[in-house]
């Protein structure tokens, strides 16, 4: 099997905290098709697969296609870094 290397890009995202379902307005960055639920402190995601949640450390990530899905804490950090 030949080993293939990811190709650099860039992604947005905004990272799921306590804060977050403290915060009056949740979805302060203003993503279409997330729905915080404050209850089970979650986001619901709409993704071309389906609902799909997000939880407390986890990030959310716009593809670059533009579409939105959700990531853990552990691989988001594994794979991205903030630019210099």
């Amino acid at each position: 099997m030949k080993a293939y290397k990811r190709r650099p890009l860039t992604v947005s995202a905004v990272q799921i905290t306590d804060a977050t379902f403290d915060d009056p307005c949740p979805n302060a960055e203003h993503l279409r098709g997330v729905v915080y639920n404050p209850t089970e402190r979650v986001a619901i995601i709409q993704t071309r697969n389906g609902e799909t949640r997000a939880e407390i450390g986890d990030w959310i990530v716009r593809s670059v296609k533009g579409d939105l899905y959700p990531c853990s804490d552990d691989v988001f950090r594994a794979s991205y870094e903030a630019p210099q």
